[in-house]
């Protein structure tokens, strides 16, 4: 019975086939369904990023336009191909996103040695359960992506410090240190994220005096150059939000985590309009209840000499308490994105738990590691029925669904209803939002009205096409019918003469 528990474990093939190749075809599905190119729920805030890679320009699109956070990572990377080989906007972010995913995820596999492990958490990060299914077009699905390629450094240089004839490896602190500047300007919440990941290796270093005192002596210039690259960033920035790093009071944190509460009930309780998700929800919940109870029945301890699911478990609950002091995802209604980052770090730390225990091979381990699977193929499964059955209602890629519009157009519409119909031609069919709502980037209005051809949406703006509207100075005349395009109802403009 121990050696098939054991053969469970180290077993590389399932169903047939190697595990390696089920890694890459849960990459190419997750690519074809999740990713910007593929999605069917890609919207304007995803849609910028496409934008800003055909106009990107320093140092305006420091960060994403209209914020003065989210590091335009994706943007400036996918630049330099657009403008000099003329690729796909669209594409182009969509293979640079998923380049970035898969080089955290190999990072994640310096810790997650087990084939098993790897392909479940292959599963929970590139084809998530729907509460977390912004992570292959969202900002944290980078910001986790650079976490794994700092724990892949880290472990070097963990590695290192059980070796003392080796010198000290400054080349991987140095890119270490790189990635870790990255991470924070891509995400402010990645500064407390990596500072954690800092104090863990001091933690690990500490009996290695030589390499303790190397990692700390760098890594404190490196903090304190962080710091200020992140200061210096900001400040570059157009505009400024101020309610976006405000923390707010107990009071307000106890509302937070009311409101937080309620929201997991909803789901447990079947009330969210979506059975399937809430079955999901379940199934999440017994799973980790299942793994908690065998990890303490069993009584491991140490987790060896990179015990890395502290970290994560320690990420995860910093995190949890963060955000319920935060003005920003407060006034935001507490959206499931935000909490991508404790959903990550758990999976990771169960399944570093799951590993450990796979060294002891207790009776009912075979059992919760098949439980854990069948979550992980339980959630993709909650994303692609939600998708299918509730919202869009099809799983038809937005890419497709505005490939029917016409070319060398404006578009004004609402903020949900504008950047996502210039995904595929953003030089072609330019869009804003209306002069009352979110325009992220003023500099498109211009170049909307410069089209020959322009066209209103009314989705979520208004109940019917007036005759005549004001919008940016301008005063618009309708001169066409009402039609049914990409999903929403458009209508032709023009401006108006002085002299009518």
């Amino acid at each position: 019975m121990v050696a098939n528990r054991k053969e469970f474990f180290l077993n590389t093939r399932f169903m047939g086939l190697d595990y390696r190749v089920l890694l890459v075809v849960i990459v190419c599905t997750s690519f074809l369904l999740l990713s910007p190119w593929g999605s069917p729920i890609l919207n304007s805030d995803g849609a910028i990023e496409v934008l800003m890679a055909f106009w990107y320009r320093l140092p305006d699109d420091v960060y994403y336009w209209g914020q003065d956070r989210g590091g335009s990572l994706l943007p400036l990377l996918s630049a330099l191909p657009v403008r000099l080989l003329h690729s796909d906007p669209l594409l182009t972010i969509s293979v640079v996103r998923y380049l970035i995913m898969v080089a955290g995820m190999l990072g994640y596999f310096t810790i997650i040695r087990l084939p098993f492990c790897r392909l479940c958490f292959a599963i929970a990060f590139f084809l998530p359960a729907f509460p977390f299914s912004d992570i292959p077009w969202y900002t944290i699905g980078i910001e986790y992506s650079l976490l794994g390629i700092l724990v892949g450094l880290s472990a070097r240089i963990l590695d290192s410090s059980n070796k003392p004839e080796q010198s000290y490896p400054i080349f991987s602190h140095g890119v270490f240190i790189l990635v870790s500047v990255v991470a924070v300007w891509v995400s402010d919440a990645a500064l407390m994220t990596t500072v954690l990941l800092a104090a863990f290796l001091v933690w690990k270093l500490w009996p290695a005096k030589k390499h303790r005192n190397n990692f700390m002596l760098l890594q404190s210039v490196a903090l304190a150059m962080t710091i200020l690259v992140w200061a210096w960033l900001k400040s570059m920035a157009p505009i400024k939000t101020d309610s976006y790093s405000n923390l707010h009071g107990i009071e307000s944190a106890g509302q937070s985590l009311h409101q937080l509460v309620h929201s997991v009930i909803d789901y447990l309780a079947f009330r969210i309009g979506d059975h399937i998700v809430s079955i999901g929800a379940w199934c999440m919940v017994m799973t980790i209840a299942a793994t908690t109870l065998l990890r303490i029945s069993i009584g491991v301890r140490g987790g060896g000499k990179k015990p890395y699911h502290v970290f994560f478990f320690l990420n995860a609950f910093s995190l949890l308490i963060m955000l319920q002091f935060s003005t920003w995802l407060f006034l935001n209604g507490m959206g499931r994105r935000y909490f991508i980052g404790v959903y990550v770090s758990l999976v990771i730390a169960l399944l570093l738990w799951l590993q450990e225990m796979s060294e002891v091979k207790p009776r009912f381990l075979p059992a919760v590691a098949r439980s854990l699977i069948g979550t992980a193929l339980m959630g993709l499964f909650t994303t692609l029925y939600h998708f299918a059955r509730h919202d869009p209602g099809n799983l038809t890629s937005v890419r497709s669904r505005i490939s029917a519009l016409p070319k060398d157009i404006g578009i004004i519409g609402n903020y949900w209803n504008s950047y996502i119909f210039s995904i595929q031609h953003p030089g072609r069919v330019i869009a804003t939002p209306h002069e009352r709502d979110v325009v992220r980037n003023p500099l498109l209005v211009q170049e909307v009205f410069r089209q020959p051809r322009l066209f209103l949406v009314r989705d979520q703006w208004m109940e019917s096409f007036p005759d005549s509207i004001w919008q940016f100075g301008r005063r618009l005349e309708r001169i066409g019918k009402e039609r049914f395009m990409a999903g929403s109802y458009f209508c032709e403009y023009r401006i108006a003469v002085a002299n009518e």
